[in-house]
């Protein structure tokens, strides 16, 4: 993220105009750790300490998130899914946990 504010000032963008917006860190599936808040905290810390101004956020609970971003207006636009028609969030969702106990077995 460091690099990203670091690119966009020294293309034109002044720190001062920065706003950020969180979206997402919701436990869509119970079976799962509670990462969504760890990144939400990490999120929280990292604004405040680069002096970023939080201008929206639409963070945690249980439901997945469909976002629209407008880059032009710098407009978001946050569905949340109600219902799942079919398994790809719980297979992605799935596929990253293991990843992580992989990526944790393979540290330690």
């Amino acid at each position: 993220m460091k690099r990203l504010i670091n690119e966009i000032i020294k293309n034109g963008g002044r720190h001062e105009n920065l706003e950020v917006k969180i979206i997402g860190g919701g436990r869509i599936l119970a079976q799962m750790t509670d990462v969504g808040s760890r990144n939400i905290e990490f999120a929280h810390k990292f604004i405040s300490d680069a002096g970023l101004r939080l201008a929206n956020e639409d963070t945690e609970g249980i439901y997945p998130r469909k976002v629209y971003y407008f880059p032009q207006e710098g407009k978001v636009r946050v569905k949340k899914l109600r219902t799942l028609h079919n398994n790809t969030i719980i297979e992605r969702e799935t596929e990253y946990m293991q990843d992580l106990v992989e990526t944790a077995a393979k540290i330690a």
